[in-house]
């Protein structure tokens, strides 16, 4: 389960952490706040979107996205206008004593299998196409509610 999101140079947050409580998290607040940007940097770091160049805020080299699990792993997206990379960084509780990070460079569209492990926000397949389950979509606010039953 995420338990906290580190936001920096990402979209119009230069740098913004936000701590998550168990269960359900609904982001709500006024317009032009952040929420969108917010959410777009956990799809970035569940997908890696072929072209991650928005999300580096004007002026910044590289957006970095951190999100640091209950497990007390943690996994980081760095966006530059040309690459992307992954970055684990090992639990507390793995006993290796080390906080070194295995990076991952050059790995492809799509983020590297130990990304996806850790995180476990994959697309669900369905007969009519991949559905993100996972993160709420605001353009169709009951984005499974007004699906049909296949």
């Amino acid at each position: 389960m995420i338990k906290r999101i580190t936001v920096e140079n990402y979209m119009a947050h230069k740098r913004s952490t936000i701590e998550l409580a168990e269960g359900v998290t609904v982001i709500t607040g006024p317009n032009n706040s952040g929420k969108s940007a917010l959410v777009e940097a956990i799809r970035s770091v569940a997908q890696n979107p072929p072209s991650g160049r928005h999300a580096v805020r004007h002026g910044a080299r590289s957006a970095v996205v951190r999100i640091e699990l209950d497990t007390g792993e943690a996994v980081e997206w760095e966006r530059t206008e040309k690459t992307a990379l992954y970055r684990i960084y090992p639990g507390e509780a793995d006993g290796s004593g080390s906080q070194s990070p295995e990076v991952f460079a050059k790995f492809g569209r799509f983020p590297p299998d130990d990304v996806r492990r850790l995180l476990r926000l994959d697309l669900v397949e369905t007969e009519t196409g991949p559905v993100d389950i996972h993160i709420g979509n605001q353009r169709y606010p009951i984005f499974l509610l007004d699906q049909s039953g296949s």
